[in-house]
């Protein structure tokens, strides 16, 4: 994880920078290994095609929905140039990993297994011959799908969690004493900066008043629709309620209704309106548990499989900044009320505690 220095105090004009830095480099060591995790041009590359590519899509460019050709021709420029810095870093590191393959059972062998995905997609979804791109291309390619639809998200959703931390700083308090309580001294950082290894997945489990808090920060998240479908059959589509779906028509989800109605929200605090951070503590609802009441991560067959993966990054993200660095609001935060402003804003100062 990265380990920021600010020993003096600096002014952050938005923590989502921050914060993609972070997540991309957690991703990455999980994605393609530690060692490749400390690669800065890969890390740029992780960081930066979740930028282009998922501003792109809050931009209003409705002019370009009538210019099919020239709107994926955008899209492909936008990411060529991180796929190039992909394949530069990966190449010498595939060869290497599939020579280590064709030699695992010598006896001269001297040749470790790394343990990530690139490994994983390397023995058991190698390319096709029939595969039209090099071998580089074709796992850069998977790279990029898993960034994709990982790290913008993920920062998105972290720095909602931050912010919400900002504009109630109680929250701090109540969070490190809980760290406290699961962590006991082992949450001092140790002379090699080694102590965020603590926050394993299992651990990171106890920390019931954090998820209670990014459940609540999430389902808070916004005041708008969501998570467009297009009707893309030739028919009508008729839902059970009556409503008529015609070809080529959209249908959203009503968040803010669900996220607020009482009958869904099946806690004891009620207000749904109000931001409650410690709101799910004790209620068994988890920031991974989907429903009609939090539609986030979407719902059934084809809710978000990341989202374990993505709620532990959160965690661990914000865990270790309350954790290491004093954290304050520098003028006023202002969160997303239409789907064109994705994350909240507000400059914040960061200094690192000693």
């Amino acid at each position: 994880m990265l380990i920021l220095i600010y020993i003096e105090p600096k002014e952050l004009s938005n923590l989502f920078s921050m914060v993609q830095h972070m997540v991309a480099k957690a991703s990455a060591s999980v994605f393609v290994g530690l060692d490749l995790c400390e690669n800065e041009n890969l890390i740029e590359a992780f960081r930066e095609i979740t930028t282009d590519v998922g501003l792109s899509f809050r931009m209003d460019n409705v002019w370009l929905d009538h210019f099919i050709t020239l709107n994926k021709f955008r899209m492909c420029s936008l990411i060529r140039n991180r796929k190039s810095q992909i394949v530069e870093v990966l190449k010498p590191v595939i060869d290497k990993r599939m020579e280590g393959i064709a030699t695992k059972d010598s006896s001269d062998t001297t040749w470790i297994r790394p343990n990530d995905i690139l490994q994983d997609i390397i023995e058991k979804h190698p390319p096709q011959p029939n595969n039209k791109t090099d071998k580089y291309t074709y796992f850069a390619h998977w790279m990029i799908v898993l960034v994709f639809v990982s790290v913008f998200t993920t920062t998105e959703h972290a720095t909602i969690v931050l912010y919400r931390i900002l504009q109630h700083p109680e929250i701090m308090d109540e969070l490190i004493k809980e760290q406290k309580e699961i962590y006991g001294n082992d949450i001092i950082l140790n002379k090699n900066n080694k102590s965020e290894d603590i926050f394993t997945a299992d651990s990171v489990k106890k920390l019931i008043k954090l998820d209670s808090l990014c459940r609540e920060a999430l389902r808070t998240k916004n005041e708008y629709f969501q998570l467009p479908h297009t009707n893309i059959s030739k028919q009508n589509i008729t839902l059970s309620n009556g409503v008529i779906i015609p070809p080529d028509h959209d249908v959203l989800v009503n968040f803010w209704a669900n996220h607020r109605d009482k009958e869904l929200q099946k806690d004891t605090i009620g207000n749904h309106d109000k931001f409650e951070p410690f709101r799910y503590v004790g209620m068994g609802r988890p920031s991974t548990k989907i429903g009609d009441d939090f539609l986030v991560f979407g719902e059934g067959k084809h809710a978000c499989p990341g989202r374990w993966f993505a709620l532990q990054e959160i965690k661990t993200v914000v865990s270790l900044l309350i954790r290491d660095y004093t954290l304050k609001p520098n003028g006023p935060i202002e969160f997303p009320t239409n789907v064109n402003t994705g994350i909240p804003s507000g400059k914040v100062i960061i200094q690192r505690k000693m």
